[in-house]
């Protein structure tokens, strides 16, 4: 891979976190920018939190579909304000927040 030899039994993992921030592959890629992930400028293979192709996660429709309904729920019931913590991420397999992601929720009127 890339003039690199693996030793059989190697464990391969893809950064997916690193990969989806290279500028080669994205323009300003640590801009939040979720157009270039909408259809038909989307490629299949160009968001990866499922997996992709014909093995990919077959909860996916339902966790997205359930995820639409709750972060709509609270949108239309909440602000969401920033609080004064930074996340501090753990990449591991899969990425996650050590301190947890803390926000604030005001009630709309």
């Amino acid at each position: 891979i890339g003039g690199l030899q693996l030793v059989k039994g190697t464990s391969v993992v893809i950064n997916i976190y690193q990969i989806q921030r290279q500028p080669e592959l994205y323009e300003n890629p640590l801009e939040f920018r979720p157009e270039r992930f909408e259809a038909p400028l989307k490629n299949p293979f160009s968001w990866l939190a499922f997996s992709a192709g014909p093995r990919n996660c077959i909860g996916q429709k339902f966790a997205m579909m359930e995820l639409k309904i709750t972060i709509s729920e609270i949108i239309k019931n909440f602000f969401i304000l920033p609080a004064s913590q930074e996340p501090e991420l753990s990449a591991d397999l899969v990425l996650r927040s050590k301190n947890g992601v803390q926000i604030k929720l005001m009630p709309r009127k």
